[in-house]
């Protein structure tokens, strides 16, 4: 027989392990919210890091952080430029080095469901 002590150990157990999975789902919620933001902007056309920062509310760095994890989840891919493209839109030379992000077919089913 559980004596009351025992029980409320073990419902505070019970509520405490429930109450992180709802964290969890909340901030893989926010998580999805923030990348199909990103996506969506991305999807309009070229932008930089500053504008996605801007349009998001976040630091610089953070974006950059957000991207990376972005492109270890296979939402999008690094691209490197080797500066020989007449017709990309970033207008880049040697002397300063652009990272570039393009979508990947991931992030184009995402954005159609």
């Amino acid at each position: 027989m559980i004596n009351e002590i025992d029980w409320r150990k073990a419902s505070k157990g019970k509520y405490r392990e429930g109450r992180e999975k709802v964290l969890r789902e909340e901030l893989d919620t926010k998580k999805s919210t923030l990348q199909a933001r990103i996506l969506r902007r991305m999807k309009k056309g070229t932008c930089t890091v500053k504008t996605l920062a801007h349009d998001l509310g976040m630091g610089e760095r953070t974006v950059e952080a957000i991207l990376s994890f972005m492109v270890h989840d296979g939402y999008i891919e690094d691209v490197s430029c080797n500066n020989t493209c007449r017709l990309c839109p970033m207008s880049c030379n040697q002397d300063t080095p652009i990272k570039m992000y393009t979508l990947t077919s991931k992030s184009i089913e995402y954005l159609e469901q």
